[in-house]
């Protein structure tokens, strides 16, 4: 059979489909690594003793370094200023979660200014006859401690066109915290804390039973990998099929001329 020679045009295109195939697998197989870091660094977290930030606004603005670890921080809420995520679901009921910055002022005698930090209080019901009616819960006045976990932010829903400017005290669909300065003239923390089941007294009306810390990245994590095996599939699929019909058209042999001497028709 000889060394096996492929067409230049056929071997390209082979090449190519093959190294897109890889290429496409490999950045699967990354995304799914990422995703397993995330998991354990989640894991590792959550397990560890929660950081006591108390009152120290210095401490809090480089929160962002301890996130999906668990905070303690002191402060007094701004009532003012919460916003309520809606089209949030608990148990197949439809709610929204309850956002309410945490004012955490510094010691009379130090320099630092105050932080503003946004924490997601817990889950409300939604109204069954009035979706933009906000239930009653509880918010206590005075100093609060405050447990919970540190987030970049809530999960985002998707968002279907171009909506009004939100307002403080109303339904806001994601939370954007550009949106927030504006709304609020405050330029909270670039985080969210997720409040703990066992933080607060249990009486504000708020749900807390938060999913487990990484709830939902195994299965992102296999979807990239059942991706990334598709396409070192279709890689290998490729290879073959190009080699394969090489093969079978050298088995053939070449093709005779036909003899113009001989008429078809006699």
């Amino acid at each position: 059979m000889g060394f096996l020679r492929i067409g230049w045009l056929p071997a390209v295109a082979a090449v190519a489909g093959v190294a897109l195939a890889v290429t496409a697998g490999n950045w699967q197989t990354r995304r799914a690594a990422g995703k397993i870091a995330l998991q354990t660094h989640m894991a590792e977290a959550a397990r560890a003793v929660p950081v006591d930030l108390g009152s120290d606004p210095l401490r809090i603005l480089k929160a962002d370094a301890l996130r999906y670890r668990h905070v303690r921080l002191a402060g007094t809420w701004w009532p003012e200023g919460v916003i309520y995520l809606e089209n949030r679901t608990h148990q197949g009921g439809a709610g929204m979660f309850v956002l309410m910055p945490l004012r955490v002022m510094p010691a009379a005698e130090a320099v630092a200014p105050a932080a503003l930090v946004l924490v997601n209080r817990g889950w409300l019901a939604r109204d069954g006859r009035e979706r933009t009616r906000i239930g009653p819960y509880v918010t206590p006045a005075g100093p609060v401690t405050v447990e919970g976990v540190v987030l970049d932010h809530e999960p985002k829903l998707l968002e279907l066109g171009q909506s009004a400017p939100p307002r403080l005290g109303t339904l806001w669909q994601n939370l954007d915290y550009d949106a927030y300065r504006q709304a609020s003239g405050q330029a909270p923390v670039p985080l969210v804390i997720r409040q703990d089941a066992t933080s607060g007294d249990g009486r504000d009306g708020l749900l807390r039973d938060w999913p487990e810390a990484g709830a939902g990245i195994a299965e992102q994590i296999g979807k990239h990998q059942g991706y990334a095996f598709q396409w070192y599939g279709l890689a290998t699929l490729l290879a073959g099929l190009t080699i394969f019909f090489e093969l079978k058209k050298r088995r053939a042999g070449p093709v005779a001329p036909a003899d113009p001497s001989q008429d078809p028709s006699s």
